[in-house]
């Protein structure tokens, strides 16, 4: 299938190693520090490893740091990893969870709940918000506008986001959420279609999305990333 679903486990150990993004350097040191301590080699080329096919999966390099308190009260690192979760469109795109909680209430700083995980849903429960990477690519060359527009129909529909397609007569992604949404783009360039308006988003341009109908379409031939904050406003 074009679309696909994946759910990762939860990440709760730091991944020091994973983080140095070193391709070319990172094997001469570990080689380096097997020298100095025997044994060591072997359990960071493993890391290492791991998390360049994680990289590789998702085409990006993804980090999420939750932080959290002991149980005297200490502030601490409660997950340093990858996404939670993720809705793969195609080869790059999708959804990418971070994180989805209460937008009101106390904060229990001692739950180690992981609440990235779960099934990719577009929008926040009712009340909650959520922090996410989402990633789309290029339009694929050659695919008839009917197909094209058939698949993105049933993504939309497999993220519970079947009802939030009001009118696609400008673009089959365009779509509408009851949500207050901080778009921040990361990497890539693109175009911000709307009803009647357009522009055209660089890294570091930062969209509010208050609940209007709008596609995002990539300008040239790299995917694009971006993190989302959405607040259910419903």
């Amino acid at each position: 299938m074009f679309y696909t679903a994946r759910v990762w486990p939860a990440q709760n150990a730091r991944i020091p190693c994973s983080r140095l993004r070193l391709a070319g350097v990172l094997p001469a040191i570990l080689i380096a520090l097997d020298a100095l301590l025997p044994g060591e080699y072997g359990k960071a080329k493993q890391e290492w490893e791991e998390s360049m096919s994680e990289q590789s999966e998702s085409g990006f390099a993804l980090r999420r740091v939750v932080t959290g308190e002991s149980e005297t009260g200490r502030s601490r690192i409660l997950i340093d990893g990858p996404q939670a979760a993720e809705f793969r469109t195609g080869e790059l795109g999708g959804l990418f969870e971070i994180w989805t909680d209460a937008t009101s209430g106390e904060i229990d700083t001692q739950d180690d709940t992981d609440r990235g995980l779960g099934k990719p849903n577009l929008s926040p429960p009712k009340g909650a918000v959520k922090i996410r990477w989402f990633a789309i690519g290029p339009t694929p060359e050659g695919v008839p506008p009917e197909t094209l527009r058939e698949v993105t129909r049933k993504a939309f529909i497999d993220m519970g986001a079947g009802d939030h397609q009001p009118d696609t007569s400008r673009h089959p992604a365009m779509h509408k959420t009851d949500t207050l949404d901080a778009i921040i783009l990361v990497k890539g360039r693109v175009r911000l279609l709307l009803d009647d308006d357009e522009t055209v988003i660089e890294p570091g341009d930062v969209v509010v999305q208050r609940a209007t109908n709008h596609a995002w379409v990539v300008e040239g031939n790299q995917p694009a990333l971006f993190v989302a904050v959405l607040v259910d406003r419903s």
